[in-house]
């Protein structure tokens, strides 16, 4: 009985982490990108079905077996319906369909139940791969060569949007439009070696400004990376790092002298 719980669990924990990701790809993303992993027919159809069905389209979309649920999680991250709304609906909807294959899993055992949870890794790892060369394809068929259409700016670019959202601070290569007072108000871009710009989004965000994006794609330019994708991953992440410590207390001289030639 345990295992069974255990397993109902486990699929619902499974289903928000898919579905949440699927909602946050689109609102970060955007349409074109989303009409890349989902085709525009179908996309086209998950719309009419959301004008049909209005604030309850999620729900109902979840109880339909012949509805994609991925379709229907894109769409949602495209409007202004909230997140926490989605998430809502989608677990009502979920919930039935959860219970009856948590029960048909629970009557897997040894060797069959080895297999099927092979089969979902495996596919699990092809949809991730899918997802990545997609986004490669649709950077790379809008005409950015080189640097510009490079993996780790991708998802550099897919990040920073979500930080926006998710931690409300925007820096970097992100364009950021403000009021001239407010700027002066959040004290202006302090002198602070290489995390100007940093220090500015964190006094930015104690005044209590929300910041909005608006629904043009933002592209990450390829000017501080290096050539080759494991030099612009050690970058990224020596820049992260780099902000990490400064959170932490260290002085300008430390960073600069942790910076090296990052760029």
């Amino acid at each position: 009985m345990a295992s069974k719980r255990n397993a109902w669990v486990s699929r619902i924990a499974i289903a928000v982490v898919v579905v949440a990701a699927c909602f946050w790809i689109a609102r970060s993303l955007g349409r074109e990108a989303v009409e890349k992993l989902c085709s525009k027919t179908g996309l086209a159809t998950i719309e009419r079905f959301f004008e049909r069905h209005g604030d309850q389209c999620v729900l109902i979309a979840r109880l339909l077996p012949f509805v994609s649920f991925d379709f229907v999680s894109y769409f949602a991250g495209l409007t202004s319906m909230p997140f926490k709304g989605f998430m809502v609906a989608t677990g009502i909807g979920q919930l039935p369909a959860t219970i009856v294959y948590s029960y048909v899993g629970g009557m897997l055992t040894g060797g069959t139940k080895m297999l099927v949870t092979a089969l979902l890794i495996l596919f699990a790892l092809a949809a991730l791969a899918v997802l990545a060369r997609q986004l490669y394809r649709e950077h790379a068929s809008r005409g950015k060569e080189g640097a510009d259409a490079a993996p780790v700016l991708i998802l550099c670019q897919a990040m920073s949007n979500l930080r926006v959202r998710f931690r409300h601070i925007s820096y970097g290569d992100q364009g950021l439009f403000i009021e001239r007072d407010l700027f002066f108000k959040a004290g202006m871009f302090p002198d602070v070696p290489l995390m100007e710009d940093f220090q500015f989004a964190l006094n930015l965000k104690r005044l209590g400004e929300p910041l909005g994006m608006t629904k043009h794609r933002i592209r990450t330019s390829a000017r501080r990376f290096p050539d080759g994708e494991v030099n612009r991953l050690r970058v990224w992440v020596n820049m992260a790092r780099l902000r990490s410590r400064y959170v932490k207390g260290a002085s300008p001289e430390e960073l600069v002298l942790a910076y090296g030639n990052v760029r």
